[in-house]
């Protein structure tokens, strides 16, 4: 998904795969990741998008990771056809965008939800133990809760470690 992108907006700009990769990383670990057959690390990513003159938030713009209503339809349709390859994919695209803005908070609740979905349907969980601990420090920070946190926290349960869960202030699942 991000590495389609990357592939288009790099071909838009007339440059090559050698001198995108040049540096940064082999060229053939550029071309797997453009064709979504493998992994690219957040400082590479960042070092690849400023080779083209990109910025992480163009960058996540021009690859649709700001609709968040669209991400959920994806990720709700993947799950209800047990696509764990398509769930993966969101939720790994989604991780990365996280990485890009790491103090975008939907862009992480969105990546727990779709690494919980994928959880449930393969019980392997993707969601970085860093990210767990920003994640519940949202939850922990919830005074009130209304339908939409409820609704987050049911969706990313799976993924938060059970020690986590315990040690949640109680007061803090008080509905409004």
């Amino acid at each position: 998904m991000l590495g389609e992108k990357f592939r288009e907006l790099r071909k838009q700009q007339g440059i090559s795969i050698i001198k995108a990769s040049e540096g940064i990383t082999s060229a053939s670990s550029l071309q797997r990741w453009e064709n979504n057959k493998g992994e690219m690390s957040i400082e590479k990513v960042i070092n690849l998008l400023n080779r083209i003159n990109i910025r992480p938030n163009e960058f996540l713009a021009k690859a649709g990771l700001t609709d968040l209503n669209i991400i959920e339809a994806k990720i709700r349709k993947a799950y209800q056809e047990s696509d764990l390859k398509e769930l993966e994919k969101i939720a790994n695209s989604l991780l990365t965008a996280h990485d890009l803005q790491p103090k975008n908070q939907d862009l992480l609740i969105k990546a727990a939800i779709a690494c919980n979905y994928y959880m449930d349907l393969s019980n392997k969980n993707l969601f970085p133990q860093n990210d767990a601990l920003q994640l519940r420090k949202i939850l922990n920070s919830m005074k009130y809760w209304n339908q939409t946190k409820v609704s987050i926290f049911g969706n990313s349960i799976l993924i938060l470690p059970v020690q986590d869960i315990q040690e949640m202030k109680l007061s803090n699942f008080l509905c409004k």
